[in-house]
């Protein structure tokens, strides 16, 4: 069986892990792209479904992020903590910005450019 039942794969708490070990046992049983290469591309294929879609944006966005997690998977990143880094990063940044300027009263363009700055700042 891949992964986990078809029953429980929903209702998991941790949909990212479980894609991890859902593509690691296709992996393990033959199922794999021959390179790493081949795996971006899928993930620029489904960025353009994802981009094209009318009606179906969230299974589109769900196939995109699947193919994300497979393509750092083969790359060995360990993709829960690398999304624990980004949002880190982000919460971070952001509170920089906070410092930095009144964002309640700030135009995008403001905030952006205050976002730069935190950037830079990293």
């Amino acid at each position: 069986m891949l992964g986990m039942s078809q029953s429980n794969q929903n209702s998991a708490p941790y949909p990212l892990q479980n894609a991890i070990n859902i593509q690691q046992d296709a992996a393990d049983k033959g199922f794999e792209w021959p390179s790493p290469q081949q795996a971006f591309d899928k993930c620029t294929e489904e960025l353009t479904e994802f981009k094209a879609a009318k009606t179906s944006e969230e299974k589109e966005f769900g196939d995109m992020l699947f193919a994300l997690i497979n393509y750092g998977r083969m790359h060995n990143i360990d993709c829960v903590k690398a999304l624990m880094g980004a949002n880190e990063k982000f919460i971070t940044r952001f509170q920089k910005v906070e410092t930095m300027i009144d964002i309640s009263n700030s135009s995008l363009d403001e905030m952006l450019a205050a976002w730069r700055k935190a950037k830079k700042m990293d």
